[in-house]
């Protein structure tokens, strides 16, 4: 079956395997480092988050906790918040909590990547789920019983998969932006009293987006991947 190939644990499980590691490795190792640093404002993320949406006049935002993720929910008009962000007046809960509140400005400024990005939830959720059995049974076909149709099955299936990778694609400007904003948003709001307190945040902002591009290129391998596998079907059913 193609889904045992030593090419995808090679090209495909491996590579991003320690992409996606090394990227939660450093933004852990970043986040846990300035969390055991205070802020000079002594403020925690809640405090932090309180404070930017009421400059940012978002006063209707509400915050929430959360046992884990912490997030901006468009939807629900809500900005949610672990504990550890939440309660602690840390350089890394300054940091996440302005990240989110810097989602909840793209959302009152309309920004176009954040509202493409979550028109496509639904889409990429349905295709991430189809798409893998329509490539599986769609090479069954046309390796069994030499099928063009199930070539075009399995192409159908590809390009629904792929909406996973466009996903995270998409996804990059939208938390790079978040971050530019929070940094800003800090820096004006004078949460940055210190130059060891900007480039913490800094560092954890930057450590967080690297998970974000380890995502983007393991989506994007697996799609070539399946693309790779479905061509070669294809020529060797015209051979």
């Amino acid at each position: 079956m193609f889904y045992f190939d030593p090419m995808y644990l090679m090209c495909v499980a491996l590579p991003g395997m320690i992409l996606v590691g090394g990227a939660s490795w450093y933004v852990s190792y970043q986040m846990n480092k300035w969390s055991r640093i205070a802020n000079s404002r002594q403020l925690n993320g809640a405090q932090v988050a309180s404070h930017l949406l009421h400059a940012g006049r978002l006063g209707t935002v509400r915050l929430e906790p959360t046992p884990s993720g912490d997030h901006y929910d468009p939807r629900a008009n809500v900005l949610r918040l672990t504990a550890g962000i939440a309660n602690q007046p840390s350089v890394t809960a300054m940091a996440v909590a302005a990240h989110e509140v810097g989602h909840a400005y793209q959302d009152r400024d309309n920004y176009p990547l954040l509202v493409l990005r979550g028109a496509m939830v639904s889409s990429v959720n349905i295709g991430s789920q189809i798409g893998w059995w329509l490539i599986f049974g769609g090479l069954m076909l046309a390796g069994w019983v030499n099928s063009s149709f199930g070539t075009t099955v399995a192409w159908i299936g590809v390009a629904l998969f792929a909406l996973s990778a466009v996903f995270a694609l998409v996804t990059l400007p939208v938390e790079f932006d978040a971050s530019s904003r929070a940094l800003k948003m800090l820096d004006e709001n004078g949460f940055f009293v210190t130059q060891e307190e900007r480039n913490g945040a800094r560092a954890v902002l930057t450590a967080a987006a690297l998970t974000y591009v380890a995502a983007f290129f393991q989506s994007l391998l697996q799609v070539l991947y399946f693309a790779m596998k479905v061509a070669a079907i294809g020529n060797r059913r015209r051979d």
